[in-house]
């Protein structure tokens, strides 16, 4: 097993303390984490050495105050000219939020692994939010980015760090499409 990478960002909401605690590693046993079943052309040596990370949320309050949702948004970079930069908001559509989960203190999971891609960079910057849950309301609490660098289908992780409200603004600016319905507000607490 490697060696685990750890963060920690604190929040504040609704009068409460909170923290994320994130941990990523590297893919050593692609069948455990489920790449088999969603991958198309899938070779479990491939898939090995990219990043996985964890991220679970502490909180003081309870009940219908520790009811979250994480936002996700990636970039590609391409090392390639002409091959652009390309910004995507990833989402469980059937959540009626643009969130990849939600729920009462919701752990958020990703592996991500393109082997088949041309050189680039994979950048995620990864919210913790609060939903609203009688209006169309989202509140950046904490995030951090994280992501790899895939050089000849070999990739290497970026270290994780955290975000600030400017990356908040950036990302969702880029996925205001997708956003179009809903407020944006941003209470990160010691971003970069």
């Amino acid at each position: 097993m490697n060696q685990a990478k750890e963060l920690s960002v604190p929040f504040r909401s609704m009068g409460f303390e909170g923290q994320i605690l994130i941990e990523q590693t590297l893919n050593d046993d692609p069948v455990r984490t489920g790449h088999d079943i969603v991958a198309v052309g899938y070779n479990e040596e491939s898939f090995r050495g990219f990043p996985i990370v964890t991220a679970s949320v502490e909180y003081a309050g309870s009940g219908y105050r520790a009811i979250f949702g994480w936002i996700q948004t990636v970039t590609h970079e391409y090392a390639e000219p002409g091959d652009g930069t390309m910004t995507t908001l990833d989402a469980w559509s059937g959540l009626g939020a643009p969130v990849l989960a939600l729920g009462f203190k919701p752990t958020f999971f990703d592996a991500p692994a393109n082997p088949d891609h041309p050189d680039m960079q994979w950048i995620a910057h990864t919210f913790l939010v609060r939903v609203g849950l009688s209006e169309r309301t989202l509140e950046a609490l904490a995030g951090f980015s994280w992501g790899y660098v895939l050089q000849s289908h070999q990739p290497a992780a970026l270290e994780m760090s955290r975000v600030s409200c400017s990356d908040w603004e950036r990302v969702t600016s880029a996925s205001r499409a997708n956003l179009a319905d809903w407020s944006l507000t941003c209470h990160l607490a010691g971003g970069r």
